[in-house]
């Protein structure tokens, strides 16, 4: 089967690069002729297509980032015409989203909503003001401040185009997660199915191990440091943390527009020998974060769809603390794999990690079930079998 993957770029390498690249490898090594079409250079990937001109003036950039590029369209027209693709899986779509639309009708169309970007103009699917979720896109978006009203007007019609383009073009939207499904038909959106990601990493054969000793304790969350990943609330639960486990580390991995001011509430609470900003790091210091790990905590404040760091964690059989919001439930069985809390609760976050510090047994088992939760039903194998059977269903239409 040849497959092009379509996606806006792989400057960042968040969870959807991560997916679309232990997706595009499992497809090749099955034998399928696989593609990737981006906006940007940068991937180590032997079919790999880049198309990338930078518009002479901000007016000619809005123009076709919003409208239509003919450039676009007609770069990726060609590579559609050369691969001759049996099915076209879109991704990220919000650099130019008519062009790449309108170029890819007439074909075997997949698309995978990686997060509520589609059904929000933020991506947070929660209101900036109250920090609650939303009912998406109405006029609560300027009154919350998410959005101004000039914005609000002109990117409501091209929402409306877009919807009638995508519902149009693409034969099956797929939501990771089930909240997304229903955001998604709630929005008018048709033929949606849900297909939650997988785990990038091997799922580990070793078992859980658990700290010698309090020193080892390490609270550990990896993700961008932005408003919406929930971090500030995370820091502020460490103080309670501390009084009962002195010398426990959290450790940060990522790096972000709020590191500068996380760096000041770790300073003003006094908690700097006890919280590490470890930035950006290689592949082999996050297993190794992994596996010193004695459990990860998801904060989020916005509706996560997905998230890949709930996957990688089981594979490391981590007990998770998540943020009950989005698509982290569908992955957090509270109570046996994990615990859910409330959004910008830290008291609940200091509460359950606590809970968990105290318990080794606990731990363990909150591991042991977390890694069956995976093999049974997040593998990559059996991810790339399912989306083959939606392929298959596509292909027999035609």
């Amino acid at each position: 089967m040849k497959i092009l993957h379509i996606h806006d770029d792989f400057i960042q390498h968040g969870g959807a690069e991560k997916y679309i690249q232990g997706l595009a490898e499992c497809q090749k090594r099955k034998q399928h002729e696989v593609s990737i079409f981006s906006f940007s250079p940068g991937l180590d990937f032997e079919n790999y297509y880049s198309f990338y001109r930078e518009p002479s003036n901000r007016f000619s950039r809005l123009i076709e980032s919003y409208i239509f590029s003919p450039s676009v369209y007609c770069s990726l027209k060609r590579q559609i015409n050369a691969i001759k693709p049996d099915i076209i899986h879109i991704h990220h779509n919000y650099k130019y989203p008519f062009s790449v639309l309108l170029a890819c009708r007439n074909n075997n169309v997949v698309q995978t909503v990686h997060d509520f970007g589609i059904v929000c103009f933020t991506s947070w699917y929660v209101d900036k003001k109250y920090f609650k979720v939303c009912g998406g896109i109405n006029f609560d978006c300027v009154k919350n401040g998410c959005i101004s009203l000039k914005a609000f007007l002109l990117k409501s019609v091209l929402y409306g185009i877009r919807c009638f383009l995508v519902n149009k073009s693409v034969n099956k939207l797929i939501a990771p997660s089930k909240c997304l499904k229903e955001k998604l038909e709630l929005y008018g959106f048709k033929n949606v199915v849900n297909l939650p990601n997988f785990s990038v990493y091997e799922i580990q054969n070793k078992p859980n191990e658990l700290p010698s000793d309090e020193q080892d304790y390490s609270i550990l969350s990896i993700g961008r440091l932005q408003a919406e990943k929930g971090i500030y609330y995370l820091i502020q639960a460490m103080p309670n943390v501390l009084t009962n486990f002195p010398t426990a580390k959290l450790h940060l991995i990522g790096s972000g527009p709020e590191e500068k001011e996380l760096k000041l509430q770790v300073k003003r609470l006094k908690i700097e020998e006890n919280v590490i900003f470890h930035g950006f790091v290689s592949q082999n210091e996050v297993h190794e974060a992994y596996n010193a790990a004695s459990l990860v905590v998801v904060p989020s404040i916005w509706m996560e769809n997905s998230p890949l760091v709930v996957y990688e964690s089981m594979a490391y059989g981590k007990p998770v603390i998540g943020s009950n919001i989005g698509g982290i439930p569908d992955l957090i069985t509270d109570g046996e794999s994990g615990f859910l809390v409330e959004p910008q609760n830290s008291d609940q976050i200091a509460e359950r990690i606590i809970y968990l510090l105290s318990n080794d047994d606990l731990r363990r088992n909150f591991g042991n079930n977390a890694i069956s939760l995976l093999h049974k039903n997040f593998t990559l194998e059996s991810h790339v079998e399912k989306l083959e059977r939606i392929y298959e269903s596509l292909l027999a239409k035609r």
